[in-house]
């Protein structure tokens, strides 16, 4: 596998906003769409490629696995302006 792989529902606040961060920070990634119902979702699910049924799910290019949005968003932010170092700043 190379490179990020997004599997998010479009309609979905939850999806919208790591795709947003994505976007902010410039970084490439495979959108993989899954919309309720849809045969993308489905398969997604079948293959595993989304832990439990619930988006969004990023995959990352060793192989691990990331779901919930909130984790995917401090993964994706760590090191970058959108999250403080100092941890007092974060925690606020």
């Amino acid at each position: 596998m190379t490179g990020l792989t997004l599997y998010s529902m479009p309609s979905s606040g939850n999806s919208y906003k790591v795709r947003l961060l994505l976007a902010l920070l410039g970084r490439a990634y495979r959108h993989v769409p899954c919309e309720a119902g849809s045969v993308a979702l489905h398969e997604a699910k079948a293959e595993g490629k989304a832990p439990f049924g619930k988006l969004p799910v990023l995959h990352l290019p060793d192989g691990r696995v990331l779901n919930e949005s909130d984790a995917i968003l401090w993964y994706l932010g760590a090191g970058t302006d959108w999250v403080p170092v100092d941890p007092f700043d974060q925690a606020r």
